[in-house]
């Protein structure tokens, strides 16, 4: 029962993932809540039972034929665990002083190399184990460095003559594809507020065709909310996050989200919103557990204070999946008609993200100087999901929309950080929009470096890739 669970957990991925079991992954099964988990197990139940009850079945008559055989429970277990423990390891000793970028990545960390490793050669039950660890790992990095200081990067400092709002809201989507926002040239009206700011004269509007540098929350958010980056997740503990940057310039921060706090230091989301100044999450808040974002204006208006520099993080529950969740009668009201009932579910969830962006725009006109900056975290492969190996652009392709009501030109920042030969913005910028924001100088060598990196995307499988190659696959596709 116990093999058969992990020959089927790898089975289920290959199937579905086209991919072995890899750390996003395993991170975000563990990082889950209990109410969303439900969710996404509700959708796969019945090839997950299938692929089960066959991995069994198979192994159960395997055993039986082993039985017959002459080789000894003894032998078996000290052939199998020289394999393991000497052969295995031997081998990859050799793979990885041959490679030169194993053999420069191995020293400043073994386990994850190792892991990587195990995703090509051993993805069988192997590369489980390997990849817990890895996780583990991670994880312990988390009680080390929550303890220490993080610093802001050289060269960047706070300036305080620089312009910066009283009022800044940071509002995160989930799962998010605009090719589905009308405001993108959608067919379907899914945006009608933003699509009504869109041709105010008076509203210092504008939106972006841009792209998430990863395909799942936990690694986007990573490098969108922190210094980290595709290539190094290093800064992420040793340099100040975005929350931290709020607070030492004198904000008042308020992180409001709909999904669940897993804790403090046991996730990339965890560690960033633990800094804020009062943090609000459903579990403490409402008990309903099929909450629509909608509900997070009523904290918004509840924790708005005129006479206080405020930052706002308001984390939606988004277009997540299972998409009929996300949406009330007015968004069904609204759009009536679509290709098919995952398409019409996933359109009304995108219809109530823009009924939340009018409540805060309504709030924000309270302020002489506000700023309201939204993006979502991924894209989405609608009917499947995201996080996947060969699907394409839907998983990156986001949103990115500013409405600005104050004196620091967030849209001429902002243009610096978009590649001008493709003309896609990457939010990994965001750390450094928010931190000009905020009043922070920003030397040009980090523009620089932004666009620079702003032109790869960080995988499931832990490996950077450049974004060309992703729109590549949708011609295969």
């Amino acid at each position: 029962m116990i093999f058969s669970f992990f020959v089927a957990f790898d089975a289920y991925f290959a199937y579905t993932y086209h991919n072995p079991i890899f750390l996003g992954g395993l991170a975000s099964i563990f990082e889950t809540n209990l109410s969303e988990a439900k969710e996404v197990l509700g959708h796969v139940v019945f090839p997950a039972t299938i692929i089960f009850l066959l991995s069994f079945f198979l192994i159960f008559m395997s055993q039986r034929e082993l039985k017959k055989s002459q080789l000894l429970l003894k032998k078996s277990i000290i052939l199998l665990t020289v394999y393991l423990i000497i052969i295995i390891p031997v081998s990859y000793f050799f793979i990885i002083t041959k490679v030169e970028r194993l053999r420069q990545e191995f020293p400043a960390n073994p386990i994850l190399t190792l892991q990587r490793l195990s995703l090509q050669t051993l993805p069988l039950v192997y590369n489980d184990w390997l990849t817990f660890i890895a996780y583990r790992r991670e994880m312990s990095k988390f009680h080390k460095y929550g303890k220490e200081k993080r610093v802001l990067p050289n060269g960047i400092y706070l300036n305080k003559n620089n312009l910066s709002p009283e009022k800044i809201f940071l509002i995160i989507g989930e799962s998010s594809w605009r090719k589905h926002y009308s405001l993108y040239g959608y067919s379907v009206a899914t945006t009608p507020f933003l699509d009504s700011l869109n041709q105010e004269k008076n509203v210092n509007f504008k939106y972006y065709d841009a792209i998430s540098p990863a395909p799942i929350t936990r690694e986007a958010l990573r490098i969108v909310l922190s210094f980290s980056t595709q290539f190094t997740i290093q800064p992420f503990f040793r340099e100040k996050n975005i929350v931290e940057l709020a607070n030492d310039a004198g904000y008042e921060t308020i992180w409001i989200s709909n999904q669940d706090q897993i804790g403090m230091f046991e996730s990339y989301v965890g560690f960033i919103s633990s800094g804020a100044t009062e943090q609000y999450f459903p579990e403490s808040q409402v008990r309903n557990k099929k909450n629509h974002d909608l509900v997070l204006l009523n904290v918004l208006k509840k924790n708005y204070n005129k006479k206080e520099k405020q930052f706002f993080v308001i984390h939606l529950m988004g277009s997540h999946i299972l998409y009929n969740e996300r949406y009330d009668s007015a968004d069904m009201k609204a759009i009536k008609k679509s290709e098919d009932f995952f398409t019409i579910d996933y359109d009304r969830s995108i219809h109530q993200t823009d009924r939340v962006l009018k409540g805060v725009y309504n709030l924000m006109k309270n302020s002489s100087s506000s700023l309201m900056i939204y993006f979502s975290d991924h894209g989405e492969k609608i009917g499947k999901g995201h996080g996947f190996m060969e699907d394409g652009t839907p998983q990156f392709e986001i949103p990115y929309i500013t409405v600005n009501k104050s004196n620091f030109d967030v849209d001429n920042v902002i243009l610096k950080y978009i590649n001008k030969n493709t003309q896609l913005l990457n939010s990994s910028c965001s750390i450094y929009v928010l931190a000009e924001a905020l009043g922070y100088h920003v030397p040009d060598k980090y523009k620089k470096q932004a666009i620079y990196e702003g032109r790869y995307i960080f995988h499931v499988d832990s490996q950077v890739y450049p974004y060309s190659k992703i729109q590549r696959e949708d011609n295969r596709l």
